[in-house]
């Protein structure tokens, strides 16, 4: 199912049904779907349940389905699974089975990703292996045609002094949450720099130790002239539903980027895109992923 959401924002509450987002169509619309899909070394973050992390090996992505671009500037979810048999053996005949090509959004560096034929699995399972040469990055995304994405600006690394600050505001966030939980250990941070504004969000994940369990810790953060303010966490939820950072993209004509994550529950994973809008992160749709 496709509808649409206009970029004049509109806050939409999530039931269940996947909402979309419209753009605005280049000068030379596209006449074909586009398949747009994340890339992630670590397939836990492309996986249902809490799957220990795991790298593939040398310069190996595994590939899991975002949605397909409409040639009307709408994102489609795409559903595979026992009630949509016909849309699985459409994207393993056409994408799974052969070596596809793919072109990433979410760099300032294009880079061509070719999949390895690979067949669909017994859980509906959509996901493909691909290579990724750039060796510092641990996520992406990718599409089958970039006509309609615009450029991203480079990503610099987050200095010492804002990973101390997240590393803070992260524990005060899960104390207020649990008095009793552990500080997160913080292993992964991003510095993300929007295309529309002069404006810098910082990502930061990691683990919550409690015994012999662990929780995933994410959130995000908007800085401004030297502040800090909490746009998006995983506490809400009790942690129990790992949230991850895929990477950050633009449409052409339009004034805003999206920030696209990827969620797991013992079910499966799917993906999160938003948009900033004032001081919020709008989800403007959920939808593709896998598993059982």
């Amino acid at each position: 199912m496709a509808t649409k959401l206009r970029i004049a924002f509109v806050i939409v509450a999530l039931s269940g049904a996947s909402t979309a987002l419209s753009i605005t169509p280049p000068h030379q619309p596209h006449k074909r779907e586009i398949l747009m899909v994340a890339l992630s070394r670590d397939t836990s973050l492309l996986s249902g349940g809490l799957e220990t992390p795991h790298n593939l090996a040398g310069n190996k992505v595994q590939i899991g389905i975002v949605g397909m671009l409409t040639p009307d500037g709408k994102i489609r979810n795409v559903l595979c699974d026992s009630d949509n048999q016909s849309e699985c053996s459409t994207i393993e005949s056409h994408y799974l089975s052969r070596r596809t090509r793919y072109q990433t959004i979410s760099l300032s560096q294009s880079e061509v990703v070719t999949t390895i034929p690979t067949k669909l699995s017994d859980c509906y399972e959509t996901s493909a292996v691909g290579t990724l040469q750039m060796s510092n990055v641990q996520t992406a995304l990718a599409a089958t045609n970039t006509s309609v994405f615009g450029l991203v600006k480079a990503v610099d690394e987050a200095t010492s002094k804002e990973r101390q600050v997240l590393q803070i505001r992260a524990s005060e966030l899960i104390v207020r949450k649990d008095a009793s939980l552990p500080v997160p250990l913080l292993d992964r941070f991003e510095k993300v720099r929007l295309n529309s504004k002069s404006e810098v969000l910082l990502v930061a994940e990691g683990s919550i130790l409690t015994g012999k369990n662990y929780s995933m810790f994410f959130g995000i953060w908007r800085k401004m002239a030297g502040n800090y303010r909490l746009l998006l966490s995983n506490t809400d939820s009790g942690f129990e539903e790992p949230e991850n950072y895929i990477g950050t993209i633009r449409l052409k004509r339009e004034t805003s980027d999206y920030i696209v994550t990827s969620s797991r529950d013992p079910e499966g994973y799917r993906f999160n895109i938003y948009a900033l809008h004032r001081d919020h992160l709008v989800k403007v749709f959920q939808g593709g992923g896998g598993g059982c």
